[in-house]
């Protein structure tokens, strides 16, 4: 999450590296959709590493360890 505000920031050459990993994550995820059509199955994947990132964004954000943890 801080991550992202600060790839933002970077040289050209750093974010392409990042969306290039990004996109590897995303299609490592995307074939354990083996059951979904290829796009439905990316769009799935997608989905749940936004969801991943921020539920990590939230947590450090939150001081109720209730909501943290």
């Amino acid at each position: 999450p801080a991550l992202g505000s600060n790839i933002a920031r970077m040289p050209v050459a750093v974010r392409r590296g990042f969306c290039r990993e990004l996109e590897a994550t995303i299609g490592l995820l995307a074939r354990q959709y083996n059951d979904l059509p290829r796009d439905l199955a990316r769009r799935e994947a997608m989905a749940a590493v936004a969801t991943m990132l921020g539920s990590i964004l939230l947590a450090r954000s939150a001081n109720d360890p209730y909501l943290s943890d």
